[in-house]
């Protein structure tokens, strides 16, 4: 805590989550402070636009982000939940909760798979890999940086994840590793 209190985080936690209002507050620390990075965290929870449906509201939104972050030329990462499924576990873009215009809107979609939480093991050919402390970082969607999947090492205990020095850690382009 010691070390996270010098260095500049700022949290905006205010409970009016409408888009202009997050807008305004990026905005403003951007001003002042000179933010390079956002995080929205939780983007299905930023309020719906009166009039429209979820989908057409996260549609908004998730444009309105993007505008923002070429406008102020900054980095916005928006968090968002997937859609589980029990059966087949393994995030696709597919299960983007709420719209596929995250999806279109987005540059990188990232996703985070932990065989382990499941009690599965990793999808082929990387069934072989042991799965206890593990997971497989994909990216989805890489417009101008490609696709692929990564492992990384996580701790339970202090939910961090670190590099994975393994031999199998570079998987190659999704369509391989899938």
């Amino acid at each position: 805590v010691s070390r996270l209190s010098s260095v500049p985080i700022f949290i905006d936690d205010d409970v009016t989550t409408s888009i202009d209002s997050l807008i305004l507050s990026i905005r403003r620390l951007h001003l002042k402070y000179g933010i390079r990075y956002a995080i929205v965290d939780y983007i299905q929870n930023v309020s719906e636009i009166k009039g429209k449906t979820e989908e057409q509201s996260l549609a908004t939104i998730s444009k309105s982000l993007k505008n923002l972050a070429k406008e102020l030329n900054i980095t916005i990462f928006g968090l968002s939940q997937l859609g589980r499924n029990k059966d087949r576990p393994i995030p696709t873009m597919a299960r983007l909760r709420g719209s596929g215009q995250i999806e279109e809107t987005a540059d990188v979609v990232i996703a985070v798979f932990r065989p382990e939480y499941y009690g599965i093991k990793f999808p082929e050919p990387y069934s072989d890999v042991p799965t206890e402390g593990a997971g497989m970082i994909m990216i989805l969607k890489g417009r101008n940086v490609g696709t692929g999947s990564f492992f990384a090492s996580f701790d339970a205990k202090t939910t961090s994840w670190y590099e994975n020095s393994s031999e199998n850690n570079n998987m190659g382009r999704s369509e391989d590793a899938f």
